[in-house]
């Protein structure tokens, strides 16, 4: 059974390869350390995954089933707690998160 995307859909899957492509160019040869001390890196990332999790919030439910290795629902959570509780992102885990499941070979220093 072939599923058919929404215009909607095509897009939201678009705009979470963008995002994911722009996250690894920004922390393209980036350390770990370096990451940690550097706001205005932080902020670009933190953006990207906003965006990320906001576009999956969109994705319909059948779309989703036939992508069973995308972390939809981490996506979404992390998206949440970067938008309302911002003041207890931890940088060590948005580190994390954004250095998993992209083939960017930071440093780990």
């Amino acid at each position: 059974m072939i599923l058919r995307l929404t215009p909607d859909e095509k897009l939201r899957l678009t705009h979470v390869a963008e995002a994911a492509a722009l996250i690894a160019d920004y922390l393209k040869g980036v350390s770990k350390e370096a990451f940690l001390n550097d706001r205005l890196r932080q902020d670009a990332v933190i953006r990207r995954i906003q965006i990320i999790g906001e576009a999956v919030r969109h994705l319909s439910r059948e779309l989703l089933v036939r992508m069973p290795d995308f972390p939809a629902k981490q996506a979404r959570g992390m998206r949440n707690v970067l938008v309302h509780d911002y003041d207890a992102l931890n940088l060590e885990r948005l580190w994390e998160t954004a250095t998993s499941g992209h083939s960017g070979n930071q440093e780990s220093g």
